[in-house]
């Protein structure tokens, strides 16, 4: 490998550059993680309100169509 460069030096320098380039990209790659995390644990927490909030109308609903059917048969209407 030494052939390909004037001195050991010069490998010695393109190592730890090369590590320096590694840990950068190594950081902005954690932190785009960290942002997706972030942005799927929204989702999640938006999809549970959703699901909650869904199923508070659902119940509702039930209870509408319930006094309905109870106003139908007190008005004898079909």
């Amino acid at each position: 490998m030494l052939e390909y460069f004037a001195s050991k030096q010069d490998l010695l320098d393109l190592k730890v550059e090369l590590e320096d380039k590694m840990t950068k990209h190594r950081d902005e790659i954690l932190t785009v993680l960290d942002q997706q995390t972030a942005i799927l644990r929204r989702m999640d927490d938006e999809r549970v309100f959703t699901f909650a909030h869904i199923q508070k109308l659902e119940k509702r609903l039930e209870e509408d169509e319930a006094d309905i059917r109870t106003i139908k048969m007190r008005l004898a209407i079909v």
